[in-house]
């Protein structure tokens, strides 16, 4: 994985546009460096959870009817549980190297923290997911997924996911989730941009000027909520003026 030098948010800029023919480039944002790893897999990436997901998904549709339609394939339906927060093999990304920015500074720092991260990770067409060879749990490569827009948020945050798959041969990684910077096929696309935790709150403040904050990352009264949260806080900052 190589590191890349972060001057502001116009490295982002730079490095987006700077996309390579042929390819596209997708973008993560972490507060904390820790491997790629989708949220079902971070506390225990030896464990396979292909049937606890296979019975998250059953549950959601028969407790969820009125909710969801009943028609979508079981790749959407994943695609729905994980933007509401259930532990599942997608990994979120975004096409936008902003938005991914906004996702690694946006929550409060605890007091020991000195750096966010941001991810890039350029994507070949020929790796994109391709539902018609089976469902989320019998893919035999990682692939990348762009979600149908049925989500507010998927639109707001130009979200994209990596799915996963657990790694059933005994090889040298062992039956494990394997992180997506350690997958031979991925390993050399994949970036980092590291952000001093010192300049956050002037860049939130650059993003909320560029029209990225958390009104607008979450549409609804959650992100508004937050939204008004984060000017308070910027209140208490008399270095900080919105």
């Amino acid at each position: 994985m190589e590191d890349l030098a972060f001057r502001g948010v116009e490295s982002l800029v730079a490095h987006a546009a700077a996309q390579p023919r042929g390819s596209f480039i997708l973008y993560r944002g972490q507060s904390v460096d820790r491997p790629l790893l989708p949220k079902v897999a971070r506390n225990y990436p030896d464990h396979d959870s292909t049937e606890a997901e296979k019975r998250l998904l059953s549950e959601l549709r028969q407790r969820g009817s009125m909710l969801i339609d009943s028609e979508i394939d079981d790749w959407d339906l994943l695609c729905i549980a994980q933007h509401h927060g259930a532990a599942t093999r997608l990994l979120d990304w975004s096409a936008n190297p902003l938005v991914a920015l906004w996702m690694a500074l946006a929550d409060t720092p605890s007091s020991h923290q000195t750096h966010a991260y941001v991810y890039s990770f350029e994507v070949s067409k020929a790796w994109l997911l391709d539902k018609s060879k089976g469902g989320p749990f019998n893919t035999r490569r990682t692939r990348v997924l762009q979600p149908p827009l049925n989500n507010h948020r998927v639109a707001a945050q130009s979200g994209w996911f990596t799915a996963h798959r657990f790694n059933e041969v005994s090889d040298r990684t062992g039956r494990c989730f394997v992180p997506l910077e350690l997958q031979r096929e991925y390993r050399e696309k994949i970036s980092r941009f590291t952000i001093p935790i010192g300049r956050r709150n002037r860049l939130l403040l650059q993003l909320h000027k560029l029209g990225i904050d958390a009104q607008t990352m979450f549409p609804g009264l959650e992100g508004l909520c937050r939204h008004m949260s984060w000017r308070y806080e910027c209140e208490l900052d008399n270095d900080v003026e919105i």
